[in-house]
């Protein structure tokens, strides 16, 4: 039995929308008025029954499932154009497929592709979310982004290349810093519930995965001393997601 489907043009509508992350530009791209593209998108949250758009005055931003879900639809759509552009043509080659963690992928890549493919129009680019390390033999995938320990991987195959070094501070919700009475010096974070990047505790110096115990497999007991220690984030970009919830 097959799930019903929202109509095509609403998801169209949003994946443009979500791109341009401008109604009006979504719908002079289209070709429909900005009116018109958005009561489509409002029919697909209808037809969901959730919010996909953060409105603003003058601008719109995607909320946390519209985040989820356009990385899909741009790679469904960006393969439905790409098997358009190869009927007689015998084909295309030129295919990208990009491997990223769906937190990054959602709040990092996705608003910025757009840029890509409108300055390389003849690659098709192709989007695969998930949190394991990407297998170049097996999975189809030419690029992966990875957030991953400083060491040297031996690797002849591979071309690895460092992005960007990261940086730690404090931060917290307005809500938080009131409920605890605000903090005077750093000093004072000790005897705060802290939330935990543990996204690389279970992956050796190679950076491949390997058994966890402290969040995981053995999450109860994480659960017993989560007053004590906070909470563990396994996905590294999602730690800010927990500091505003």
């Amino acid at each position: 039995m097959h799930t019903a489907l929202p109509p095509l043009t609403a998801l169209r509508a949003f994946e443009a929308a979500a791109r341009h992350l401008s109604l009006t530009k979504a719908a002079a791209e289209l070709g429909v008025t900005p009116g018109a593209l958005s009561h489509q998108i409002r029919g697909l949250e209808d037809f969901l029954g959730l919010e996909l758009f953060h409105r603003r005055p003058r601008a719109i931003a995607l909320t946390d499932v519209g985040g989820q879900l356009y990385p899909g639809l741009q790679a469904g759509f960006s393969q439905i154009r790409q098997a358009l552009a190869g009927v007689g043509a015998g084909g295309n080659d030129r295919i990208l497929v990009v491997s990223t963690p769906p937190g990054f992928t959602a709040k990092w890549l996705a608003p910025r592709l757009y840029r890509f493919l409108s300055a390389h129009p003849g690659i098709d680019t192709r989007i695969s979310s998930t949190l394991t390390n990407a297998d170049f033999k097996t999975d189809g995938v030419d690029v992966a982004v990875r957030h991953m320990r400083a060491v040297q991987i031996d690797d002849p195959e591979l071309l690895i290349e460092k992005l960007t070094d990261q940086f730690y501070v404090p931060v917290c919700s307005p809500k938080f810093l009131e409920k605890v009475g605000g903090l005077a010096n750093p000093a004072e974070l000790k005897r705060l519930a802290l939330i935990h990047d543990d996204s690389l505790a279970g992956r050796d110096e190679t950076g491949d995965v390997t058994r966890r115990d402290r969040a995981g497999s053995t999450g109860g007991a994480v659960s017993q001393h989560l007053d004590e220690l906070g909470q563990f984030c396994l996905e590294h970009d999602s730690i800010l997601t927990c500091v505003l919830h």
